[in-house]
C-alpha cells in the first residue's frame, strides 16, 4: 500500500486506521471520529442512515447531543479526506436527508487488496499450483499490521475487527496446509511456533502442527502436541478434542502418510485436485429423512412441485424451489411436504440426495452458519477433515465444484434467511434445491430465481384424513361431530392435529369428545400438551418465531392478542402500541413476513386462533396490568371516535368492505323503558356479587345480558360472539382485562376487581362485536370500596 497514483486517497484498516493523500499522511482526529469513518467506509458504498451510524459507533450509550454530533464528525472528516476546493456533491462522503454514504470508487483500500490477493491465491490452490499460492497467501497475510481497526470503539468496529481477524486466520490455515502438502514442514513449524494466546485453543492449528511434526519424522512430538491440547481443553474449557483433531491423532498412531501428508504424486497434491477430478470418495449420499407417517392432503402443492422439474425424458436444468408457509409458519407442514416430494422424485437424482437441517428456528440452539452447513455437506460428499479447506469461501468453491454436472437433490430444511441459504446453492443447473423456512425468502426469489410455494391450512377433509391415518378410520367415524369440532379447535393446523391425535392414540379410553371438552373449557395450548410432556410443542414452536422478532414487533404481537375481534386494522395496531400508523404498518409487515399474522385485505389482518392464544399468554406474562389497560383504553378511544357516534353502530375507518350488520347497541340497566314505537332493547346488567367489598381484597362483578323477547338476540343461538373489555379508570386492577363470550356460553361473565385504597372507583366496560371489532356500547360503573364495614350491593351505572 506504499505506492499508488500521486494524490490518490489511500486508507488502511488492517491495523490502526490511517489515511494518506498521495504520500501525505492525514489527521483523522479522535477515535470516535475514526469510528464514524470506519462505519461508513467498510459498508462498501452503501447508504447508512443516521440511526445506523449512531448505533454503529455509540451502541447502547448514544451521545448527549444525539444525531447532532454526526455532522460535526462528518464535516471534519471531509476536510481531512477531500482535496482542497472539493464541492460537497463531489466529496468522498455524500449525504442526503437522514443518511450518509462513502464513495469507495477511486480510493485505495488495503482490505480490497487483501481480497484480491486472497482470491488469486485460492485460484492457484484450486489449480494445484501450491508454491505460487504460498507466496500469494504470505503476501496477503503481510497486509495485516497488527489488530485491525486497533483501539476503535463501538459495536461496528468490534464486529469488523473480529471478521478481519477470522479472514487472516483462514488465509493462514490455507497457507499452512499448502506448506504441509509441499513437504515444507520446517516452514510450517516455524509459523506455528509463534502462536498467540488466542491460538492456544485452535484445534485446526494444532492438527496442522501435528501433521508438520509427523512429516518431520517427529511422531512422538506430534503425539505430545495432541496430549498438550487435550489436557488444555479438558482443564481450562472442560471439553474434549473435536473430530478433526482426534482423526489426525489416530492417523499418527497408524502412521497413515496418505491421510496426514496427502498424495505424493505430482499434480494431485491437494484436495482441490481431488475435487476437480470429480470422483466421489464414498457411495452416493442418500440422506433424506424418513417420509412422514400419516401424511395427508397437499395434492395441489405436490403437483406444483412436480411441475417445476422438466419432463423425465428431458435432462434440462431444474430450478431452486422455496417452500414458505403463509398464515401460520410454525407447524403448517413445510418439512413434511418437502420430504414427501423429495422421496417421490429421488430416482430423478441418481447422483444422490443431500439433507441439512439449518436450525433456523430451533428453540435450543442458534442457526447454523453457512460455513458449518457447507462443512456438513462436504463430509456427506466424502471429503475427510484434512481434505476440507479452511474458511466458508473455500468451502463453497469446493462444494460447487463437487456438484458440477451431477444430478443431485439438496434439501435445506428450516432456513432462517436468504443470506443463510445463498452460499449453499450449487451452480450446476442439473441440481435441484428445496428450501423450507418460516420466513418469506423474497430475496432468494428476486436474486436467485427461486419459486415460492405458499402453504395454507389443511382443508377439513384433509385434516380428517390425517386423524384417520393415526387413530384409525373406525374411531374417527364413531364420533364425527366431535372430530369436526376437534379439527375446528386445532385450527386445521397439521402440528396441532398431530399432537391431538397423539394424545388420543396414547389413551384408547379417551374419546375425541373428551379432548374437545378439555380444549373448549380451558387453554387450548395446554390441552395440546402431550401427556407427561414438559411443554406444549405448539407453544415451543411459536416461541421461537416470537423470540427472533425485534422488540417493537414482539410487543405489538402480544398486545394484538388483547384485541377483541377477529380482524384488526393498522389503526387498531397503532392505538395498541401508541405509535404512528406508519410505524404500526411496518411492524405489521414484519409480523406477516414471519407468518405470525395473516393479511386478509389491504390494511386488515387476523391471527390463527392458536397464535392468538399464545399472544394473549405473552401479554399476561410480559405486560403489566396497567400497560394492558392503557393499550385497551387507547384502542377503545380510537374505535369510539371513528364513524358515527356510539349511540348507533360504529364502523371502522379506512374504507374497505362494510362490516356485517350488528344489532342495536347495548343499553344501560337504568334507562327508561322504550316507547311503543322504539325497537326492542338488549341491556347489560352489572351486579356486585360480594357483600363486603374491601380495599386490597378481590371483588367479583357480574355482567349479564338481558334481551327483550322480541329482540333478535332473545332466541337461542342467535347471539353473536361478543367481547367485553374492562378498563379501570382509577387506581385499581381488573383481571382478566378482556373476556370473550357468545353463543353456547353463559349469558353472564365475571370480572375480578381489586382496589388498593378505599373510596369510589370507576370501571369502564366496552362491548364489542367480535367479528368486526365494532364498539356497540360503553358503560361506566362507580364502585364504592370501604373498610371492613359491609357496603351496599348497588352499582351506579352511567353512559360514556
Amino acid at each position: 500500500m506504499d505506492g499508488g497514483t500521486p494524490q490518490r486517497l489511500r486508507i488502511e484498516v488492517l491495523g490502526p486506521l490511517r489515511a494518506w493523500q498521495g504520500a501525505t499522511p492525514l489527521d483523522l482526529g479522535p477515535v470516535k471520529r475514526q469510528a464514524v469513518l470506519a462505519a461508513l467506509l467498510l459498508r462498501q458504498g452503501a447508504v447508512v442512515s443516521h440511526e445506523q451510524l449512531l448505533d454503529s459507533v455509540f451502541g447502547s450509550e448514544p451521545p448527549a447531543g444525539g444525531r447532532r454530533v454526526l455532522p460535526i464528525h462528518v464535516n471534519s472528516l471531509r476536510r481531512a479526506l477531500d482535496t482542497e476546493g472539493t464541492q460537497p456533491a463531489e466529496s468522498v462522503i455524500r449525504s442526503g436527508k437522514g443518511w450518509y454514504r462513502f464513495v469507495v470508487e477511486g480510493v485505495g483500500l488495503d482490505m480490497a487488496e487483501l481480497a484480491r490477493r486472497g482470491d488469486e491465491a485460492m485460484r492457484n490452490v484450486a489449480a494445484g499450483d501450491l508454491a505460487t499460492a504460498v507466496d500469494q497467501l504470505s503476501s496477503a497475510i503481510g497486509l495485516f499490521q497488527g489488530e485491525p481497526l486497533a483501539n476503535l470503539p463501538g459495536p461496528f468496529a468490534q464486529d469488523e475487527r473480529q471478521r478481519l481477524w477470522e479472514r487472516r486466520r483462514t488465509l493462514r490455515l490455507e497457507r499452512l496446509k499448502c506448506l504441509v502438502l509441499l513437504r515444507r514442514f520446517g516452514d510450517a513449524i516455524d509459523d506455528l511456533d509463534g502462536l498467540s494466546a488466542s491460538d492456544r485453543y485452535d484445534e485446526s492449528l494444532a492438527a496442522l502442527r501435528m501433521r508438520a511434526l509427523y512429516g518431520s519424522e517427529r511422531q512422538a512430538g506430534a503425539l505430545n502436541a495432541y496430549e498438550d491440547m487435550r489436557v488444555r481443553l479438558r482443564d481450562e474449557l472442560e471439553v474434549d478434542p473435536g473430530e478433526e483433531l482426534r482423526r489426525v491423532y489416530e492417523a499418527v498412531l497408524r502412521q497413515d502418510d496418505a491421510h496426514l501428508l496427502g498424495p505424493a504424486a505430482p499434480g494431485v497434491h491437494t484436495h482441490s485436485k481431488i475435487v476437480l477430478r470429480n470422483e466421489p470418495a464414498t457411495a452416493t449420499p442418500a440422506e433424506l429423512p424418513h417420509d412422514t407417517a400419516g401424511f395427508a392432503g397437499r395434492t395441489d402443492e405436490l403437483a406444483r412441485l412436480h411441475a417445476l422439474l422438466p419432463p423425465e425424458q428431458d435432462q434440462g436444468p431444474t430450478n431452486t424451489v422455496v417452500i414458505s408457509a403463509i398464515g401460520g409458519a410454525a407447524g403448517i407442514g413445510k418439512t413434511a411436504l418437502a420430504v414427501r416430494w423429495a422421496h417421490q422424485v429421488r430416482d430423478r437424482f441418481p447422483d444422490g440426495q443431500l439433507y441439512v437441517n439449518l436450525h433456523g428456528f430451533d428453540h435450543d440452539r442458534q442457526p447454523l452458519q453457512p460455513g458449518e452447513a457447507l462443512e456438513l455437506l462436504l463430509r456427506s460428499l466424502g471429503l475427510t477433515a484434512s481434505e476440507i479447506p479452511a474458511g466458508p469461501e473455500a468451502h463453497g468453491r469446493v462444494f460447487r465444484a463437487l456438484l458440477s454436472d451431477r444430478r443431485m437433490l439438496v434439501l435445506l430444511d428450516n432456513a432462517a434467511s436468504a443470506e443463510q441459504v445463498r452460499p449453499l446453492l450449487p451452480s450446476s443447473p442439473t441440481c435441484c434445491v428445496v428450501v423450507t423456512s418460516r420466513n418469506r425468502l423474497g430475496d432468494l426469489v428476486a436474486r436467485d430465481g427461486a419459486h415460492v410455494l405458499p402453504l395454507d391450512l389443511l382443508q377439513p377433509d384433509e385434516a380428517r384424513t390425517l386423524l384417520s391415518r393415526t387413530l384409525g378410520a373406525d374411531r374417527v367415524a364413531a364420533d364425527e361431530r366431535a372430530v369436526d369440532e376437534l379439527i375446528r379447535l386445532c385450527g386445521r393446523l397439521p402440528l396441532a392435529l398431530r399432537v391431538a391425535a397423539a394424545r388420543l392414540a396414547g389413551d384408547p379410553a379417551r374419546r375425541p369428545a373428551d379432548l374437545v371438552a378439555e380444549m373448549a373449557e380451558g387453554n387450548r395450548l395446554e390441552a395440546l400438551q402431550p401427556d407427561g410432556g414438559a411443554n406444549s410443542p405448539l407453544r415451543t414452536a411459536f416461541s421461537v418465531s416470537y423470540r427472533v422478532l425485534a422488540p417493537g414487533a414482539r410487543r405489538l404481537f402480544r398486545l394484538l392478542g388483547l384485541f377483541p375481534g377477529a380482524e384488526f386494522t393498522t389503526e387498531a395496531a397503532a392505538a395498541l402500541l401508541d405509535v404512528p400508523p406508519s410505524e404500526a404498518r411496518r411492524l405489521l409487515g414484519a409480523l406477516a413476513a414471519a407468518h405470525l399474522i395473516e393479511p386478509t385485505t389491504p390494511g386488515r389482518y387476523r391471527f390463527h386462533e392458536l397464535l392468538r392464544e399464545y399472544a394473549q399468554e405473552r401479554a399476561l406474562v410480559e405486560e403489566t396490568s396497567a400497560g394492558r389497560g392503557a393499550a385497551l383504553e387507547r384502542l377503545a378511544a380510537v374505535q369510539t371516535h371513528v364513524g358515527i357516534p356510539s349511540a348507533g353502530v360504529v364502523r371502522p375507518s379506512g374504507g374497505g368492505a362494510e362490516p356485517p350488520a350488528v344489532p342495536e347497541p347495548l343499553g344501560e340497566a337504568d334507562v327508561e323503558p322504550p316507547g311503543p314505537s322504539a325497537p326492542p332493547r338488549c341491556r347489560a346488567h352489572l351486579t356486585l356479587l360480594d357483600d363486603h367489598p374491601c380495599a386490597g381484597a378481590p371483588v367479583r362483578l357480574a355482567v349479564e345480558l338481558v334481551a327483550e323477547p322480541t329482540h333478535p338476540w332473545a332466541r337461542p343461538g342467535t347471539r353473536p360472539t361478543l367481547d367485553i373489555v374492562a378498563v379501570p379508570l382509577s387506581s385499581a386492577e381488573v383481571a382478566p382485562p378482556t373476556l370473550l363470550y357468545g353463543p353456547g356460553n353463559a349469558d353472564s361473565a365475571q370480572f375480578h376487581f381489586t382496589a388498593a385504597e378505599p373510596g369510589t372507583h370507576r370501571i369502564r366496560f366496552t362491548f364489542l362485536h367480535h367479528d368486526t371489532g365494532v364498539v356497540l356500547q360503553q358503560v361506566e360503573t362507580d364502585l364504592d370500596i370501604a373498610g371492613p364495614e359491609p357496603t351496599t350491593r348497588l352499582l351506579r351505572e352511567g353512559r360514556s
